[in-house]
């Protein structure tokens, strides 16, 4: 194996880490939203629903970035093989 597949599996494995942490930060902010008893005209609605979205997006980019450093590591893979 190459120098660039080995350092692309320690990045999957780095985004996995990353990725876990961020859905239960995602979680818990759904949590704390599902919970909150006030109006939607309520300064802290809004923060809370903004705190989901926010870790929503965190998510949705690094599942990106897993995804591409994936085919990255695919085609290191591949040209290992030739």
């Amino acid at each position: 194996m190459s120098a660039r597949t080995d350092r692309l599996r320690n990045e999957l494995a780095d985004l996995d880490k990353r990725i876990e942490a961020a859905e239960a930060s995602h979680s818990a902010a759904k949590s704390t939203f599902g919970r909150f008893e006030g109006s939607a005209s309520n300064p802290m609605w809004m923060k809370l629903r903004n705190e989901v979205d926010s870790t929503l997006a965190h998510c949705r980019v690094l599942e990106a970035v897993w995804h591409r450093t994936k085919a990255d590591l695919l085609e290191a893979l591949n040209a290992d093989k030739e």
